[in-house]
């Protein structure tokens, strides 16, 4: 990740961040729209980038809200 002795925190913050989708809500994920449990989901599948704020999982998700 980086030596925090050697680069300021902010820097190695702005790695971390931009490694990982931290602010998508799932809202913005398609598989997960109709799901009941989109705002308690702990799920870490990796996100595809359908456009600017739209996603897709790479992975199916497990749980099927429309069984």
């Amino acid at each position: 990740m980086g030596d925090l002795n050697v680069e300021p925190i902010s820097n190695a913050i702005e790695k971390l961040i931009s490694k990982g989708n931290w602010l998508t809500k799932r809202q913005n994920i398609i598989q997960c729209r109709k799901c009941e449990f989109r705002d308690i989901c702990l799920d870490d599948s990796q996100l595809i980038h359908v456009d600017q704020e739209l996603f897709s999982l790479k992975e199916k998700c497990e749980y099927e809200p429309e069984i």
